[in-house]
């Protein structure tokens, strides 16, 4: 996921205009400045976009979560307690994850014909995570856009 995130930041601060970096020095601001006032909110929608399709990405895909960490079935949470009071998540825990769950149930279930309803509502709650984090990239997008006034929804 990393290499995605790099690239799609790298290509929302190179799409930010020239000419508003030198309007900008120009006017006297110094280059840190420029970059926080006007290189990073002009790409933040370009560098969120990048961030969750990334996340969108990492979660569909089963092979590199299977040595990381990933459990087919935990009976409890995966959450430690520190100081007895407030629950933290340890990253050392494994974890349950969809894609992982579906390939199980496919290859090792006793009776595949059975688990195939399960198998469906798996896949489609995945597919379903997969569509809201991809529009809500796309609503991030255009909300950016839309503030600075980048496009016009008519």
């Amino acid at each position: 996921m990393l290499p995605v995130i790099i690239v799609s930041t790298e290509e929302a601060l190179n799409a930010v205009p020239q000419s508003h970096r030198s309007a900008s020095l120009a006017l006297g601001a110094t280059k840190w400045q420029t970059i926080r006032n006007i290189v990073i909110p002009q790409a933040k929608g370009g560098i969120l976009t990048g961030a969750i399709l990334a996340i969108s990405r990492g979660a569909g895909e089963t092979a590199p979560i299977l040595f990381t960490g990933c459990a087919y079935f935990l009976p409890r949470l995966p959450v430690a307690k520190l100081f007895g009071v407030v629950p933290m998540v340890n990253p050392l825990d494994q974890f349950m994850e969809l894609s992982y769950h579906v390939f199980i149930m496919a290859t090792q279930s006793i009776n595949a014909e059975a688990t195939k309803p399960i198998q469906y509502g798996t896949t489609l709650v995945l597919i379903g995570l997969t569509f809201l984090l991809n529009l809500t990239a796309i609503l991030y997008r255009l909300h950016f856009r839309k503030k600075l006034g980048q496009v016009s929804l008519q």
